[in-house]
């Protein structure tokens, strides 16, 4: 995912300010909730205003493999469905669209939002503000930056 791609080279710099580094995990976390947001919603996700990356234009998430796969001949199905499924996924869907939406893409978005918010949770970020008192960056920051993180150690 071309997101957070760009924010773990954006991490890895050598000179890169801690404060810009957690506003862009929160960027990432925001827009990652966004295309999740119509989970429990119908396959049409953009009646509510939000955009959808699973197939939106001609590079979403599922718009682009059901590219290459017509380029391949191959056809995109969905596997059979029983009953009572206990080794593997089981979602009810009426095309293949939906099955991997539900299957794949919400499990895939949950699992990193889950490990960002473990990564970098806000009690991080409220930390991470006492950067503020480093001389050579103080002049950057306002003194709320660093009184909310003062209320973190004066409890």
């Amino acid at each position: 995912m071309a997101l957070t791609v760009v924010l773990s080279r954006s991490l890895q710099k050598v000179n890169q300010d801690l404060f810009e580094a957690m506003q862009s995990i929160q960027y990432i976390c925001d827009m990652l909730k966004e295309w999740r947001g119509g989970a429990d919603d119908e396959d049409d996700d953009t009646d509510s205003g939000s955009v959808d990356a699973w197939d939106h234009d001609d590079y979403g998430a599922f718009t682009v493999p059901e590219r290459l796969a017509s380029t391949a001949n191959v056809p995109i199905t969905v596997p059979r469905l029983t009953g009572r499924q206990t080794s593997r996924n089981n979602v009810a869907a009426s095309n293949a669209s939906e099955y991997y939406k539900r299957a794949v893409w919400y499990p895939y978005l949950d699992c990193t939002l889950q490990a960002l918010r473990n990564k970098f949770s806000l009690h991080h970020l409220a930390v991470l503000k006492l950067v503020a008192l480093v001389p050579a960056v103080v002049l950057l920051y306002d003194w709320p930056d660093i009184v909310d993180s003062c209320r973190v150690y004066s409890t």
